[in-house]
């Protein structure tokens, strides 16, 4: 079986991975960040995002991420303001 979505939530998904760089990072405000949408699928189409801070290790300079939180993408493609609030890089994708 594939992954599926509704098909506004994923543009908006894509519109967030897209933001990442070359490195396949999300740079914001000095800080480095890297969403991933979770394994489960819901029936009504949303989709569950998954966000990590990303740093430096300072003793021996490897790189470590920390689980910061999620947010979902609702079936039509918007993000609540509460997220665009604790994930400000977000109001970057929003039209």
């Amino acid at each position: 079986m594939g992954w599926s979505c509704a098909l506004e939530a994923g543009e908006t998904m894509n519109k967030i991975f897209d933001l990442h760089g070359k490195d396949g990072l999300l740079e914001y405000n000095g800080k480095k960040y890297f969403c991933e949408p979770s394994n489960r699928e819901y029936r009504d189409g949303r989709i569950v995002m998954i966000v990590w801070e990303i740093d430096r290790d300072g003793s021996n300079g490897k790189l470590w991420a920390r689980h910061i939180g999620t947010f979902t993408i609702k079936p039509d493609g918007s993000i609540a303001t509460r997220s665009l609030n604790r994930f400000p890089f977000l109001k970057a994708i929003q039209s």
